[in-house]
């Protein structure tokens, strides 16, 4: 358990960190000064990068436009552009494209050695899951286009595998190669690398070396992963790993310097052990230090920013830069607020997504306020000023100065711990009509049109669906109140379409099953609010 006390601000931050590999698609100095020295970010006499809602915007290897897709629905004011080899792929997301009806947006059969400058610049060059698992001449490439086709102030974000965190568990993926080699289907390949899996962790019984330890995590690890993930990563014939360093001289070679990471939290040397942190600090050379930070943290994955070399970076991040973003924090608090008094200074906690093993607690009534403000935005970023007027409302007196001198003093804080998730545009839950709830026209299409057990909500986030959401999300178009959303659904239910169940006994009469869909539908609302899909 890693506990940490703020005292000047009253915040306690409780959490057990896995320091651990997972697969996973994902510094600075002391924050009290409020200011991190390497944490990029272009603002104020720096260049500005373009922003989302006109921006070019391409993607390599973008499949069926999974990525591109819901972003061309969101900024119609925008273009987007996607490349990749499989002609399969393309089509079916070209006919996706064509049922929505979307103009901004074209898929193209082709491969990314096929980029030239006729395709123009773009404002933003995405390619996720790509360089690691494709021929040199395709990576060379790859580096090449994120340069050549990249616009003055563009930015471009690639994925990859990472050293030293490769070099515990290859030794996994040589095992399942060679096994998997005495197979022909691509099926047949992925069910023998999980019996493979199986016999590593049957053979490691009883064995407590490091060398079992490692190989018995991660060979129970991928065990959970999807067949589409071990064909993908472990199976693969190409899967190049790169050293952090080496990847940034891959790119510098191509006039492109590093901007920052995807991720704030992994940047900040706070996070890491102090004194490796006091050892880092000085080393003023941001590659150096994050890659020396990925030696420490064995990490394996990386998604990094790049720009053009020219571009001038203001690398300063304030206490007071958090006012200029919409925030949202996904807290459950312990009590409800109705159960407590958040006016004294008594500790008030708050589970992190929900888990007990990392909360927040503060006894600050200012900071109470805005976290159980937080805890009733779940996925809905509110601007600092809504924020402030929000949680201010909660306490008795005027409070609205001590609860933004409490925000700023903490919320930087919160950021790059990993809590608080910053945004450009704030959410609408307010804006909601809740009588006539309306899903936007690429939910209903991803639930009624495709196979997907997902939809994307307006954070472009995958939220998972049932069949049960997926009828009822046909209905939620704006048009229908509860009554007609339950009826409809009651019709389905008589005409074969869908069953309705109770402590697993099928439901017959039509009142036992209109009540069990009223319970169903109050359910869903709830989930579909926190999980940012209403329009």
């Amino acid at each position: 358990i890693l506990s940490k006390d703020y005292k000047a601000s009253g915040v306690a931050l409780c959490h057990r960190r896995h320091r651990g590999n997972r697969p996973s698609h994902r510094r600075a100095s002391a924050l009290g000064t409020g200011t991190l020295q390497h944490v990029a970010r272009q603002r104020g006499d720096s260049q500005q990068c373009p922003a989302i809602e006109t921006a070019k915007v391409l993607e390599l290897g973008c499949a069926e436009g999974g990525n591109l897709v819901p972003h061309a629905a969101r900024f119609p004011k925008a273009t987007f552009v996607g490349v990749d080899l499989s002609k399969v792929q393309i089509d079916a997301g070209n006919a996706h494209i064509k049922e929505l009806g979307l103009k901004n947006i074209e898929l193209k059969h082709c491969s990314i050695t096929d980029i030239d400058q006729k395709f123009g610049k773009f404002d933003y060059i995405i390619c996720h899951g790509v360089i690691s698992w494709v021929p040199d001449f395709v990576r060379e490439k790859i580096f090449e286009v994120s340069a050549k086709n990249l616009s003055e102030n563009g930015i471009a974000y690639i994925s990859y595998n990472t050293l030293p965190g490769w070099n515990m568990i290859r030794t996994i993926r040589d095992m399942m190669l060679y096994h998997a080699k005495n197979f022909v289907t691509p099926q047949e390949k992925v069910s023998q690398s999980r019996l493979l899996l199986d016999f590593v962790k049957e053979s490691l019984e009883g064995q407590e070396t490091p060398y079992a330890n490692i190989l018995r995590s991660e060979a129970a690890l991928l065990a959970n992963q999807s067949d589409h993930y071990l064909r993908h990563d472990h199976l693969e014939e190409d899967n190049k790993q790169f050293y952090f360093s080496e990847f940034m001289n891959e790119a510098g070679a191509h006039g492109l310097q590093y901007l920052s990471d995807c991720s704030l939290p992994s940047m900040y040397l706070g996070n890491m052990p102090k004194n490796v942190a006091e050892k880092l600090q000085g080393l003023n050379d941001i590659v150096r230090t994050e890659q020396y930070m990925d030696f420490v943290a064995n990490r394996r994955f990386r998604s990094t920013l790049l720009c053009h070399s020219s571009v001038k970076l203001n690398r300063s991040i304030n206490n007071e830069d958090v006012k200029k973003f919409a925030m949202s924090l996904n807290v459950v608090p312990e009590k409800k607020l109705s159960e407590v008094d958040i006016n004294n200074n008594e500790n008030a906690t708050f589970y992190f997504n929900n888990n007990k093993d990392s909360n927040i607690g503060s006894t600050s009534p200012g900071l109470k306020s805005v976290l159980y403000t937080f805890a009733e935005n779940i996925n809905n970023p509110l601007t600092f000023d809504d924020l402030v007027k929000n949680a201010s409302s909660k306490l008795k007196g005027n409070m609205k100065e001590a609860v933004e001198r409490d925000l700023v003093a903490n919320a930087m804080n919160l950021v790059i711990k990993g809590y608080i998730n910053l945004s450009l545009s704030s959410g609408n839950k307010d804006k909601v009509n809740m009588a006539k709830p309306k899903l936007s026209d690429l939910t209903i299409y991803q639930a009624t049109k495709t196979n997907y057990n997902w939809v994307t909500n307006h954070l472009h986030m995958p939220i998972a669906v049932n069949i049960f959401d997926k009828f009822a999300m046909q209905y939620m178009n704006g048009k229908n109140d509860k009554e007609q959303i339950i009826t409809n659904l009651l019709d389905d239910v008589r005409n074969g379409k869908i069953t309705v169940n109770k402590d697993n006994q099928k439901l017959e009469s039509d009142a036992d099953i209109k009540k069990e869909l009223n319970n169903f539908y109050d359910d869903l609302i709830g989930r579909f609010t926190n999980a940012a899909l209403f329009v």
